[in-house]
């Protein structure tokens, strides 16, 4: 019999398994040869390249014949037919080349005529993209409105600024005119009683500032917005951390380019997220690069150097020989050293050539003046809401909101500023005895003595310098504090009393409606006490309960905020900072490398060295530092109820009962049938009520059967979750499957961990007894070129470490996994930092408990998400306090008290009124007073009022 054969291609990676099944299914009667394809196909279906091999089969009989391609369905393989005759296949192969070449042909042909076709449509590309966007904004505008009851006109209802009525109503009429319309648009004002939403005109200019605001929310209708202040406030703040004389001119002049250059890159369109962040905030870039060029030369700083323009107002009146001889030399301000008035604009450039108290003499005045600008801003933001008050007429905010918080800001934090100014007016070196430098008291010190109302010891006859900076100011900061703590329960309990005393003697307040979209009349137009009320007198009234919690938070946010906002405010001092020092190591340690260099050799390593230190310049002075300056800027600047109401409208005429019945249809309203005389409205009245209450029995019986028919069903509930999750389980993983090409196997390929591999194949034993089938489970071992997934074993104690680690990443195959290790490493080093005996015994406990208790806590299934954080962690939790309770023991810390076990082995041999008459005694560990052996675990036990270690 002759020997019949068929050839195609298959997927690499399908060709064992291919060749396997043909082994299998035919039972060794096919010989089957194949080659690899070098280069990559292209899949047609979705265009990736794929690696294929070419094979052809041969074997006997027609059985085997279907059986084979039966299998090369199943693996996706495409058969090609092949002649036997050599000739014939010679004649193919030629009638395919010349396929192959007629169809490069036409796909040429093809390619230029679409690149001829698209070089014409790309000229009118702009056009096109014009007008789909403004059909598609007009279709999106007109799917706002609704259709009439006559299904003829559209009827819309929206916010519109007042300003722009009139420019609105020139525009309709001008689009009746170009449709060529005989109906007029109508355009009528409304009254409402919701608020209108907050629309704060912009242009170019002012954009990207707003934008910044309504960032961090959007203020409400008619208050007062603060985007327009932001444009001075933010590029100045920006600049005090960012002030650079150097580095402001290369921000600026990058924020100009782009302002000048405006229309040809806005006409761009680039999809570059970044390009469009920096384009879209290229006036705010302007703005802080000018500001820091300012604050730049007020700090007289230039790339870390400085401008001698007004010259210096020292004098060096040393000779040569010691100025050569002394790295450091000391200038007296209240001799001839010093010139007695100031530098005319700025630092004095004699600061650069200032070492060692160069960054102290910076950081003094930088750290007081980000103070000073704090104060003065957050004192503005408080002025900001006074205006809103007055406009709204919010007296009772006023009385009890704005005036509290002005006095405890001013009183305590503008009174540090004022000190501020005292020290530098009154105290100079040129000043003799109490008003010298020397006797400059701290201005940290004082205020931290002012709030704790800490007396100071002070005697005039023995001490020149005084603590105080003012006679009387220790009796002023007593009243200040005093004050600005009684501002608290002021702002905490005025404004609820006040609002309760107005709900008692007001037990009904009439609806004043107002025309919230009137520019003249304006919103909240009633009275200060409807404030308790929301706007338009129709929601519930808020519960006192609610009123009295939302004004404890408004009072300790206020009151806490006043504190961490002022220290927030250091932030300026601390960037300022950190750019200059950075700024001069780029000099010292880059550019200054070249140009120590001599003759041409200098020449070319400063023209190197140049372009490195211009790079880190632009790249991290410049923009990083730029960037952590901007969000620290932003940082201290971010500080449907549907109503249905009951009506009836009277009328005359048929025709006017039509009219109204369909505008009733139009606004969705409900009509009910309403009786015309008394006697008939009564009559339906109490059939209406008898047919409620036969409807609230029929509805109480239905409840009791629900709740018995649920109570049943409650005990099996348990037992009906399992049952489904593990159908759901079978069937999730049966979808995982692949049917073969009988349709009667199913075929998956996994990974399996090869110790599991026993255990699975007895599993499916199992499996296939219990189901009563008569075909065995087939697992077959592969080969493959993938890398397998990473599998770690772990157990309910090793689960929790594991977690800790794959949070981070997982290993790659075969990799050592760490979480063993982590086991030790993980508790040890928690404990070193929370070492107490008491402490840790605490957690132990707990986390002990959860392990004991382990299968009743788990079978509650909790939905609680941080007590299963807690319950995943048990293990955790109990070896950190078995850890923390070992360091708590070295540390000899027990709830900060010690253990004196073993006995201290220090000993004091002072007597009995010595003792009692020192605070403070020192023991000598090179005497007596020590063993000269170490305790022997942990840290000596207190001894005499101090700890000995």
């Amino acid at each position: 019999m002759a020997y019949s054969f068929v050839a195609g291609v298959i997927l690499r990676e399908r060709l064992p398994a291919f060749e396997r099944m043909l082994w299998r299914a035919c039972r060794g009667n096919v010989f089957l040869r194949q080659a690899m394809i070098e280069s990559p196909l292209e899949d047609p279906s979705n265009g990736d390249n794929v690696y294929k091999s070419v094979f052809i089969i041969f074997f006997q009989g027609d059985q085997l014949k279907t059986r084979v391609k039966k299998i090369c369905e199943g693996f996706r393989a495409t058969l090609y037919p092949c002649p036997e005759a050599p000739s014939d296949r010679r004649e193919m192969a030629m009638g395919v080349m010349t396929r192959i070449e007629d169809l490069n042909t036409v796909l040429g042909q093809t390619q230029d005529h679409r690149h001829r076709v698209l070089v014409a449509a790309a000229k009118n590309l702009k056009n096109w993209f014009v007008k789909v966007r403004k059909i598609k904004a007009i279709y999106h505008t007109l799917n706002l409105f609704n259709l009439d009851v006559t299904q003829k006109c559209l009827i819309a209802e929206c916010w519109v600024p007042v300003l722009d009525i009139e420019t609105i109503q020139i525009a309709l009429r001008r689009g009746t005119e170009r449709s060529g319309s005989s109906v007029p648009p109508i355009l009528n004002r409304m009254q409402t009683f919701e608020n209108p939403p907050t629309y704060n005109r912009t242009n170019k200019f002012t954009n990207a500032f707003q934008a910044l605001i309504d960032a961090y929310g959007i203020a409400s209708y008619r208050e007062m917005n603060p985007a327009p202040y932001t444009i001075i406030t933010f590029p100045f703040l920006f600049a005090v951390m960012f002030g650079d004389l150097g580095h402001g001119s290369i921000m600026a002049l990058f924020g100009l380019w782009m302002v000048l250059k405006e229309k040809p890159l806005a006409a761009k369109k680039s999809d570059n997220e970044i390009w469009n962040i920096f384009f879209g905030g290229r006036y705010i870039i302007f703005l802080m690069g000018c500001f820091s060029m300012y604050t730049g030369l007020i700090y007289n700083d230039v790339f870390s150097k400085s401008l001698n323009i007004f010259g210096s107002h020292w004098r060096i009146n040393y000779n040569t020989s010691t100025v050569m001889t002394n790295k450091v030399l000391q200038l007296d301000p209240g001799t001839e050293d010093y010139l007695q008035y100031p530098y005319p604009f700025g630092m004095d450039p004699v600061w650069q050539v200032a070492p060692l108290n160069k960054i102290i003499f910076q950081n003094a005045y930088k750290m007081k003046i980000s103070i000073i600008f704090g104060v003065i801003h957050m004192i503005f933001g408080v002025m900001v809401g006074l205006c809103n008050h007055r406009y709204f007429k919010n007296k009772m905010a006023i009385y009890c909101e704005f005036i509290p918080q002005i006095i405890f800001l001013v009183f305590l934090f503008f009174y540090m500023v004022l000190m501020m100014f005292i020290k530098w007016v009154r105290f100079s070196a040129s000043n003799d005895g109490a008003f010298s430098e020397n006797c400059a008291p701290s201005i940290l010190i004082t205020f931290i003595n002012m709030v704790l109302m800490k007396s100071v010891d002070w005697d005039p006859e023995t001490d020149i310098c005084s603590p105080y900076m003012f006679s009387g100011q220790a009796a002023l900061q007593k009243f200040l504090v005093i004050v600005a703590v009684l501002c608290i329960p002021w702002m905490l309990l005025a404004k609820p009393i006040l609002i309760a005393r107005s709900r008692k003697n007001e037990h009904h307040q009439p609806i004043v409606p107002v025309e919230n979209g009137d520019a003249e009349n304006g919103l909240n137009a009633q009275s200060a006490v409807a404030q308790q009320a929301p706007a338009g007198g129709h929601e519930e009234e808020e519960e006192m309960s609610e009123i009295y919690i939302h004004q404890g938070i408004h009072t300790i946010e206020y009151v806490l905020g006043s504190i961490s906002h002022t220290a927030s405010y250091l932030r300026l001092w601390a960037l300022s900072l950190a750019h200059a020092q950075l700024s001069e190591v780029l000099w010292n340690m880059v550019l200054q490398v070249g140009l120590k260099q001599d003759g041409w050799v200098g020449g070319v390593v400063l023209w190197v060295v140049f372009a490195f230190w211009a790079i880190l310049t632009v790249g991290i002075l410049v923009l990083m530092e730029g960037l952590s300056a901007f969000l620290h800027t932003l940082r201290l600047h971010w500080g449907d109820n549907v109503y249905k109401s009951v009506f009836i409208i009277f009328f005359q005429g048929d025709q006017l009962k039509t009219r109204v019945k369909k505008i009733c249809e139009g606004f969705r309203a409900t009509l009910y049938p309403c009786p015309e005389a008394p006697s008939d409205r009564r009559e339906m009245a109490m059939g209406v009520m008898t047919r409620i209450e036969d409807l609230n029995t029929v509805l109480g019986q239905t409840q009791d059967h629900r709740h018995r028919v649920l109570v049943a069903a409650a005990k099996n509930l348990k037992n009906w979750f399992v049952k489904v999750r593990k159908i759901k389980a079978i069937y999730h993983t049966l979808n995982l499957f692949n049917l073969d090409v009988t349709q009667k196997c199913l075929i998956a390929e996994c990974w399996v961990p090869v110790l599991d591999i026993e255990t699975i194949q007895i599993a499916l034993r199992r499996g296939t007894e219990r189901s009563g089938s008569s075909v065995p489970p087939i697992l077959n071992r592969m080969q493959t070129f993938e890398n397998p997934p990473t599998y770690n074993r772990t157990n309910k104690f090793t689960n929790a470490f594991q977690a800790l680690i794959d949070a981070y990443g997982i290993a790659s195959y075969r990799e050592m996994n760490p979480a063993p290790y982590t086991i030790i490493t993980f508790p040890f080093l928690f404990a070193v930092m929370f070492g107490d005996l008491g402490h840790g015994s605490i957690m132990a406990l707990f986390g002990l408990w959860m392990v004991l208790k382990e299968k009743p806590l788990a079978a509650k299934k909790s939905d609680n998400e941080i007590w299963n954080i807690f319950f995943g962690g048990r293990y955790i939790i109990f070896l950190m306090g078995c850890f923390s309770m070992y360091t708590g023991l070295i540390y000899n810390d027990v709830f900060s008290k010690s253990l004196n076990i073993f006995g201290s082995h220090w000993r004091i041999n002072y007597n009995t009124s010595t003792v009692m008459t020192n605070k403070v005694l020192q023991l000598d560990p090179g005497t007596e007073d020590y063993l000269q052996y170490p305790y022997p675990f942990w840290y000596g036990s207190r001894v005499a009022g101090g700890t000995t270690q």
